[in-house]
C-alpha cells in the first residue's frame, strides 16, 4: 500500500498509546506516583479521590484535545475553506 498517513492514532490504539504519552510528561508520571503512595493507608494523609480526580480531569482534558487534532488530521481537505 503506498498511502500517506497523517493521523497518529487509530480506533484500536488511541486510548493505550494517549496514555503512554501522557504519561512520559513528568508532572502525570509524578501524580501517577503519588496516587500509588495514597493507595497505602500507612503512609496516606489524604484521600485517594484527592489525586485521582484532578489527574483524571487533565488526562481526559489532554486525550480530547489529541483526539480533536487527530481527527482533524484524518479528514479530507481544510474545515473552513472560506477562510483560507
Amino acid at each position: 500500500d503506498n498511502s500517506v498517513k497523517t493521523a497518529k492514532y487509530s480506533v484500536l490504539n488511541f486510548l493505550p498509546m494517549n496514555l503512554f504519552e501522557q504519561f512520559q510528561r513528568l508532572a502525570n508520571a509524578y501524580f501517577l506516583f503519588l496516587l500509588l503512595l495514597q493507595l497505602i493507608p500507612q503512609i496516606s494523609s489524604l484521600a485517594w479521590y484527592t489525586t485521582v480526580v484532578p489527574l483524571m480531569v487533565v488526562l481526559s482534558i489532554t486525550a480530547v484535545k489529541d483526539a480533536i487534532d487527530d481527527v482533524v488530521k484524518w479528514l479530507p481537505g481544510p474545515l473552513f475553506p472560506h477562510c483560507t
